[in-house]
């Protein structure tokens, strides 16, 4: 059975959405670590669906990865990362922050 082959950039399609999908940064605090767990627990059973799918089409399918790529980003759009605090925002407003701090210290 020959192994299916396909277009380089449905294969970055695919890549990227599966890559859009499990990169969520990371939560600020516990509590919004543990959303931020839940989201991406929802987000892989998704996943795990549509891969399952581009495994099962085969040869000859007509859906193409770019087609299941969209079709993962519609899905994984029903859990938005959404509902905690990020750490990386809260880094960029200490450092925000700081750097005020430091001006307003300096024009004295």
């Amino acid at each position: 059975m020959a192994e299916p082959t396909f277009p380089a950039a449905d294969v970055r399609a695919l890549l990227s959405a599966i890559r859009e999908v499990i990169a969520l940064p990371g939560g600020a605090t516990y509590e919004d670590e543990l959303v931020r767990r839940r989201i991406l627990d929802r987000r892989a059973v998704v996943l795990d669906a549509v891969l399952e799918r581009v495994l099962e089409d085969g040869v000859g399918s007509s859906l193409t990865l770019a087609w299941r790529a969209e079709q993962l980003r519609r899905q994984v759009s029903k859990y938005p990362a959404a509902g905690y605090a990020e750490a990386v925002a809260l880094l960029d407003d200490a450092v925000e922050l700081a750097a005020a701090a430091a001006e307003q210290g300096g024009a004295s």
